[in-house]
């Protein structure tokens, strides 16, 4: 006798949930915080901008191990997605952990900044004495508008592979000694040296009492 197995159609969500489908009731039970503005053409010909924002309960009582540093970290090239993920993460007295993460419809420091104060009306007693980022005038900038009695410093993993992967390139040339080196000086000079004070050991603040040097550490979680 021949049996026949039917499967229903994947259009019949009951059967088949949706990834958003089993999140939602979860983040609504984990009294999650969450901030979403699609991209939306208006009448006036104006398009409001894509924004989401995350956070759960337990991601906010982490938010006070980051009171003296906090990372800013954003990936690349590492989703599916053309829209940039940021990650905010702190130290804890286990390992790196996220704390909150948001989307933005682009990589501008005008939106980075409307993401922070999403996070400032969820955490109002959070003000990091310090934050870390890679070298992202972005960043740097959103950072500096926001939180404008904060230290911004510049990851010293980045920063070293940064040197190592402009050097390496034929383009800029081949000499090994700085003084025949035209490009090399040029870069290091006019890109360096100016933020000298967000990752020089001589301009680290003694009162900054957690040893981070680096944001590599939730590298993994991207």
């Amino acid at each position: 006798m021949e049996s026949h197995t039917c499967f229903t159609p994947e259009s019949d969500h009951q059967n088949h949930p949706t990834v958003g489908e089993l999140l939602t009731p979860r983040w609504l039970v984990d009294d999650c915080k969450i901030k979403y503005r699609p991209s939306q053409l208006q009448e006036d010909g104006t398009v409001t901008k894509l924004l989401f924002c995350y956070q759960t309960a337990w991601q906010r009582r982490l938010h006070l191990y980051g009171q003296q540093m906090c990372l800013l970290d954003a990936t690349y090239r590492t989703c599916r997605y053309s829209v940039p993920l940021f990650f905010l993460c702190v130290r804890t007295n286990v390992c790196s952990a996220v704390v909150g993460l948001f989307v933005t419809q682009s990589e501008t420091t005008a939106d980075v900044k409307e993401a922070l104060q999403v996070f400032k009306e969820w955490n109002a007693d959070w003000s990091p004495s310090h934050f870390m980022v890679d070298f992202s005038e972005v960043e740097i900038g959103a950072l500096e508008e926001e939180f404008q009695g904060s230290k911004v410093l510049l990851c010293d993993f980045h920063r070293v592979k940064a040197w190592v992967e402009w050097c390496r390139k034929k383009d800029h040339g081949e000499a090994k000694v700085w003084k025949d080196n035209d490009k090399v000086r040029a870069w290091f000079s006019n890109k360096w040296l100016p933020e000298a004070k967000r990752w020089v050991p001589v301009f680290r603040d003694e009162d900054l009492k957690v040893a981070i040097y680096t944001n590599n550490g939730v590298e993994r979680q991207n």
